[in-house]
């Protein structure tokens, strides 16, 4: 993914330094998933 696109999707990260979102990117893990399936579930 690209930085502009990555500051588009999340705009917290518009402010952050193309060198910052490089990094985000490099450490980040992509997966991908079927639609309607809940990723983030509140511990009950």
């Amino acid at each position: 993914m690209q930085t502009e696109v990555f500051s588009e999707l999340f705009p917290l990260m518009s402010t952050a330094t193309p060198q910052t979102l490089e990094w985000v990117l490099n450490v980040a893990i992509e997966h991908e998933y079927p639609s309607g399936r809940a990723v983030v579930m509140e511990d009950a």
